[in-house]
């Protein structure tokens, strides 16, 4: 009697054991082909760019992590008295800056170094080392410098310095915001990927045929204002410049959504 019953739930168990494996490989199957389906997707769309001769190299098919964000809001205003040789006045809650002096920027390759030491002066700038130079938000005619979210440079003006670039090269002054100490709405989760953020981008007629994308930069950006703060959100700025002329673009994607950010 007792062999008998040890052999049933032998049994049992060898069953159960035999539809958790079938089950795992069934998903696994799955899983597997829709990965693959979606490889295959992608692949194709990357080569209907290259038929309307959008030149894109991406760099990365992995999402990233990032958070929602409070950031309360910074007056600048009151501390602008602080800086001197310069004159200053207040405009959608940037604090604008101009030189008494234009600084002639004697080289453009050491444009970054010489703008530091700017950033550095506590009499030239309100808070200048909480920010640092970003080429990828740079143009020709302006220079920024931005703040770091959770590691990752802000793309928005309201944590931005951004330096005016005349035709003689020289910086005549800039405009700054600034965000205050930060919150975690949510935790930490999962974002679309730059290829996806791109991808979007281009399935939607954000990006003209016969035109280049430049850098893609993972960063944060301000997503909407509430109760005197800032909500910020993970975001892909992809620059897009024209082959043929000199236009160019600086789209941003909600990297939680893959949907494009107006502004």
């Amino acid at each position: 009697m007792n062999f008998r019953r040890i052999e049933v739930i032998f049994l049992v168990a060898f069953a159960i054991l035999n539809a958790a494996l079938l089950g795992s490989l069934l998903w696994g199957t799955h899983f597997q082909g829709a990965s693959t389906q979606a490889q295959n997707q992608r692949a194709l769309t990357l080569k209907e760019m290259r038929n309307d001769m959008i030149s894109y190299r991406p760099q990365s098919h992995q999402p990233r992590n990032g958070y929602y964000l409070a950031a309360k809001n910074s007056s600048l205003e009151s501390r602008a008295s602080s800086l001197h040789g310069v004159s200053t006045r207040m405009e959608d809650d940037l604090l604008v800056v101009n030189f008494e002096h234009p600084i002639e920027l004697k080289d453009e390759s050491e444009i970054a170094q010489q703008l530091q030491k700017v950033v550095n002066n506590r009499h030239q700038v309100i808070d200048g080392k909480k920010y640092s130079y970003n080429q990828a938000l740079s143009t020709k005619h302006q220079a920024v410098f931005a703040q770091q979210v959770k590691g990752q440079p802000f793309a928005g003006k309201e944590g931005q310095i951004r330096f005016i670039i005349n035709d003689k090269n020289e910086v005549t002054g800039y405009k700054q915001g600034e965000l205050g100490s930060l919150t975690i709405l949510r935790p930490r989760d999962k974002t679309v990927s730059e290829t996806s953020a791109v991808l979007w981008l281009y399935k939607h007629n954000q990006i003209p045929n016969n035109s280049r994308v430049g850098s893609v930069l993972f960063g944060y950006s301000k997503l909407t204002s509430r109760h005197g703060q800032r909500v910020l959100i993970p975001t892909w700025l992809v620059n897009v410049k024209s082959k043929n002329g000199n236009n160019n673009a600086q789209l941003k994607v909600n990297a939680f959504s893959g949907t494009q950010i107006k502004e």
